[in-house]
């Protein structure tokens, strides 16, 4: 059938439409595991976690994602800095 001619369907036959494929794997937090080591070291040593965790939530929301255990390790290591500060002068 040319295009020429009309379908029976009352339109004529088109070119299939090529959609593309998958791009490859999503994009991924880049402060993920920053997050996890910050909230880990928050325990341990409150200054380091402190310091990882503010750089994880900072890489985090610029690439626009959300980043709790960064936000954890930030409020774990502020409490435990100010309670060692406390204990000190008490």
């Amino acid at each position: 059938m040319s295009y020429d001619q009309k379908s029976p369907y009352g339109a004529a036959p088109q070119a299939p439409v090529a959609y593309p494929g998958p791009q490859g794997a999503p994009e991924k937090n880049p402060g993920k595991t920053l997050g996890i080591v910050g909230f880990v070291f928050s325990f341990l040593f409150a200054l380091v976690g402190l310091i990882l965790s503010i750089v994880a939530l900072n890489k985090s929301r610029a690439a626009g994602y959300s980043n709790g255990l960064a936000v954890a390790g930030i409020v774990i290591s502020a409490v435990v800095i100010v309670g060692g500060v406390f204990s000190r002068l008490g």
